[in-house]
């Protein structure tokens, strides 16, 4: 509701997120906390705004490594739920397809062929596993291979299941994102695979990023995490998009405001949405 909010407002202070929420401004100050840890928000004078990302430039890996933690997870274990074992899955470049290989069951005895060199690090020592890392040009701040080399290489291959990461998941402008020769090779995996997933964090829901890749007719569906904007996923959906969404089952849980030594933090919230 914070995050609706701020993108109706573009700026708000905590005592107004509290009435409109029916809680205590304690309570939204240590939502914000959260928030800003997970980088969906940050303080700006007079209040706190929704982060936004650029049309024209991605934040670096690190960047994204820090941001969305819990969402990341949450996309991660559904899309764990939708690989079968003896699966032939094709993992593309991006923090949250490396999560999502991360939560890979333990089970899992299947191929994957990736341009992603984190994702191999993380699967080499796993038994049972047939791992295809596709060379080409390497962009050392991703650690991906990408251009002709890995678009031929990748057209050697069928699988069963392609995970995607994006720049941009809008109901219009379809899948978006930066560098070109990383679309040329996704589009030769989503050429490659029965089903095509892309993965994408609240922040990307409703963004639009510098290039097009694919309308959303070649794509199965999307996967977001349960921070998503209500209203963008109703776009999506109504654009034809099959969107699943993760559900939060911990509702209730602390906030990390709750968390022992924690309080002090919230305090950088005080009534006007300001720093102390």
């Amino acid at each position: 509701m914070i995050l609706r909010l701020l993108e109706e407002r573009e700026v708000a202070r905590p005592a107004f997120l509290a009435e409109q929420a029916g809680v205590s401004v304690e309570t939204i100050r240590r939502d914000l906390v959260s928030l800003e840890q997970e980088g969906a928000v940050h303080r700006v004078y007079g209040g706190v705004a929704r982060a936004r990302l650029s049309h024209s430039s991605e934040p670096s890996r690190a960047e994204r490594l820090a941001l969305q933690g819990g969402a990341k997870a949450e996309i991660a274990a559904l899309v764990s739920g939708l690989i079968d074992d003896g699966d032939t899955v094709i993992f593309d470049v991006g923090t949250t397809v490396e999560m999502c290989v991360q939560a890979l069951a333990s089970s899992f005895h299947g191929r994957v062929i990736t341009n992603n060199v984190p994702v191999v690090t993380r699967l080499v020592t796993r038994p049972g596993l047939d791992i295809h890392l596709l060379g080409g040009h390497v962009r050392p701040d991703e650690l991906s291979c990408s251009g002709p080399d890995t678009v031929a290489l990748v057209k050697q291959f069928h699988a069963d299941k392609a995970i995607l990461g994006s720049g941009g998941v809008h109901p219009q402008a379809g899948l978006t994102d930066y560098d070109l020769d990383e679309i040329a090779v996704r589009l030769a995996m989503i050429d490659a695979a029965q089903q095509v997933y892309v993965v994408a964090d609240a922040i990307k829901i409703g963004h639009v990023a510098l290039r097009k890749v694919c309308d959303w007719d070649r794509i199965t569906a999307v996967i977001t995490d349960s921070a998503a904007d209500a209203e963008q996923v109703t776009r999506l959906r109504e654009a034809g998009v099959e969107v699943l969404q993760a559900r939060s089952d911990d509702a209730d849980a602390p906030t990390a405001g709750d968390a022992q030594g924690a309080a002090p933090l919230s305090a950088r919230y005080d009534d006007d949405g300001g720093s102390r």
